[in-house]
């Protein structure tokens, strides 16, 4: 468990693996990073450097691999300092060579060989229109629909407007390379996605009314 006054920028920590899957190159090692949402790791001894923390979301490097999002809860609960781990992940990295291996009794009790990953990209589709959802549920209600009443008023050019101004932010944000991974540009992308949405509802919207 890691202690949550510990968790700043610099920590050092690794997640233990819940499942293995053999691939023709070898092993991919999945550990729980957000509800519902596995990440594989190339080495079960993969070590997480937090860059950044927000709330309730941790944002760390793992080698070359940047920005993995970590839920704040699932770092306190299952992560595990590295000097603490480093004699049983030394032990459970070197047992996966063996020929013979018992699969049953590696670490951690939960070995899955040759099931597909949870983490499909059906799944990370779902849980981003989820996230979608409720960003919409959360901002209609304090702003009083407020897009729905202007389009109405102003048509496609308001929703044109909001959908240009999205896409060249990101077209800004992709000229720098150190951004287009980061947080900007991912949440640049969702208001992108968000503003389609509310644009298809009211032009689907126009269509049962017979306006449009």
């Amino acid at each position: 468990m890691i202690k949550k006054e510990d968790i700043k920028v610099g920590l050092e920590f690794l997640l233990p693996c819940e499942r293995i899957e053999r691939t023709k190159e070898g092993f991919l090692y999945y550990v729980n990073t957000r509800k519902n949402v596995y990440s594989a790791l190339s080495e079960p001894t993969d070590v997480f450097r937090v860059k950044s923390v927000k709330d309730d979301r941790v944002y760390c490097d793992i080698r070359d691999i940047t920005s993995v999002r970590v839920d704040l809860d699932i770092l306190q609960k299952n992560g595990i300092y590295p000097e603490y781990a480093k004699n049983l992940m030394d032990e459970w990295k070197d047992s996966i060579g063996v020929d013979n291996l018992n699969w049953s009794e590696l670490p951690f009790n939960s070995i899955v060989m040759g099931e597909q990953s949870k983490n499909t990209d059906a799944d990370r589709f779902k849980e981003i229109t989820d996230k979608m959802s409720d960003t919409y549920k959360r901002k209609n209600s304090n702003y009083g629909n407020s897009f729905s009443k202007l389009f109405e008023e102003c048509g496609m050019t308001y929703a044109y407007g909001h959908l240009a101004e999205k896409v060249e932010r990101i077209n800004s944000l992709r000229k720098n390379d150190a951004k287009v991974h980061g947080e900007s540009m991912i949440d640049s992308l969702y208001d992108l996605a968000n503003y389609s949405i509310l644009t298809i509802m009211e032009i689907e919207k126009c269509k049962e009314h017979g306006t449009d």
